[in-house]
């Protein structure tokens, strides 16, 4: 930003002009104007649409103070929106400064700082934004989040009972009683408010890492295990006004991007198809954007365009091990188990740990007849998961095949000690002890699919 710009936004209620030598009955912080450059030009219009109107109100004979707070406040939004936030601060203290009695401004200020983990002034303005609104609960909570981070543990517990006794389903200060819990050391506790979190918001599947480790700490590693097995990527939502403002002004790729990332969760798919579709088209080279993409056309039954969708990943990135077995997926749906299983082998060769990718190569081998190549996987997702049901189940099914029914039968009983009750490895089981009754002859293994 120009030195004159700066000049004319400290001194532009007192003097329109550069050199004017007027003091201002308040003064206003500079702006940092970030670099742009790498930013998606819808997101690029947007900021400098916000600047240009700064410029345009600090310039007038006569300054409209609330007009130019407004304008502030609207451009830190857009900074803050888009990460910026050493950008958004200066502009959310002038909005502060020129809007004096309203919340939402020392709120964004305090988040801002927090973010940047400037926590003394985070409280701060978190306090200024209280001051506002005594019982505003995101307000609360984010205060709360800073006193934790201040060691202030006890008030921080205090604010965050002060919500739950108006509201006693707020997640935000559930989630953040739990942290707390976990900071001292009380799973038990830990474990209360991360179940009662799930009540409320049984698709939270990103809780299930905290929750596993409670448990793991109370000596529950089984359920700690089931947990884990279960982890997913959706987070608790926070009911934020506030902060759900901010995602509303978004443009460009990365907002249609979230919007169909959030319509494919909550399985509105023909919605996601539409959001992606638009996310690719503004950014091309986007890997994210294509690869969702070709997911939700999976689900809408267009196999093939999401094929392309998957092909053109691998261009950008060949390295990508999901775009492969994506494609191998489909590869296999369509009875193309060659090609399936080059990709399959790909994305193990890109990431050996890719669990899925494995028990689907292992499939289609043991499918093929190719028991002797599929047994070393399944053992390998056995030693990477001993708890992996389809692999056990995979793996008595090979060695039946191979007419290995003594081990066969000592696999399946081991299998059921580690998943007891599994019902397909029970099936198997008692169809092994039918067909090859100890001391009998067994069938050809040839003639048998078990």
């Amino acid at each position: 930003m120009s030195r004159c710009l700066r000049l004319i936004l400290i001194l532009a209620l007192g003097t329109a002009a550069c050199g004017g030598a007027a003091e201002p009955p308040t003064a206003l912080l500079e702006l940092t104007e970030p670099a742009m450059d790498r930013l998606e030009a819808a997101v690029r219009s947007q900021l400098t649409e916000g600047l240009a109107r700064i410029r345009e109100l600090a310039a007038q004979p006569q300054v409209d103070g609330r007009a130019l707070g407004q304008a502030y406040a609207e451009l830190g939004r857009l900074y803050h929106t888009y990460g910026l936030l050493d950008a958004a601060m200066p502009a959310y203290a002038n909005a502060e400064t020129l809007l004096p009695g309203e919340h939402p401004w020392p709120y964004y200020l305090g988040r801002v700082h927090h973010s940047l983990y400037r926590m003394e002034s985070a409280r701060q303005a978190l306090e200024r934004a209280r001051g506002l609104k005594p019982e505003d609960a995101p307000t609360l909570v984010a205060l709360a989040q800073v006193h934790r981070e201040l060691q202030q543990f006890d008030r921080a517990k205090r604010l965050l009972r002060a919500v739950l006794e108006r509201n006693p389903e707020s997640a935000g200060a559930l989630l953040w009683m739990a942290t707390l819990a976990v900071d001292r050391g009380d799973s038990r506790a830990a474990v209360d408010r991360y179940e009662r979190l799930l009540r409320l918001q049984p698709g939270a599947t990103r809780l299930y890492q905290p929750l596993a480790m409670a448990y793991r700490d109370l000596g529950q590693t089984d359920r700690a295990q089931e947990l884990l097995r279960r982890l997913g990527t959706e987070a608790v939502q926070i009911d934020d006004p506030l902060m759900l403002e901010l995602q509303a002004l978004r443009s460009g790729a990365r907002h249609l991007l979230d919007e169909g990332v959030a319509a494919f969760q909550r399985g509105d798919f023909e919605l996601a198809v539409s959001a992606l579709r638009g996310a690719v088209e503004a950014q091309p080279d986007d890997v994210a954007a294509h690869l969702n993409l070709g997911s939700a056309l999976v689900k809408v039954g267009r196999a093939e365009e999401a094929a392309e969708q998957y092909r053109v990943v691998i261009r950008l990135d060949p390295t990508h091990a999901m775009a492969h077995f994506n494609l191998g997926a489909i590869f296999g749906w369509r009875g193309d188990d060659a090609n399936a299983a080059l990709h399959y082998e790909e994305s193990l060769r890109i990431d050996p740990g890719f669990r899925h990718a494995r028990l689907n190569l292992a499939d289609l081998l043991r499918g093929a007849g190719r028991c002797d190549e599929a047994l070393p996987h399944y053992a390998e997702l056995m030693q990477l998961d001993p708890r992996s049901a389809p692999a056990r189940v995979g793996h008595a099914r090979c060695q039946i095949r191979l007419g290995r029914y003594d081990e066969a039968l000592r696999h399946l009983e081991q299998s059921l000690e580690v998943v007891p009750a599994d019902p397909s490895l029970t099936e198997i089981l008692a169809w092994l002890l039918a067909a090859c009754p100890q001391g009998k002859s067994c069938p050809d293994p040839g003639s048998i699919v078990p």
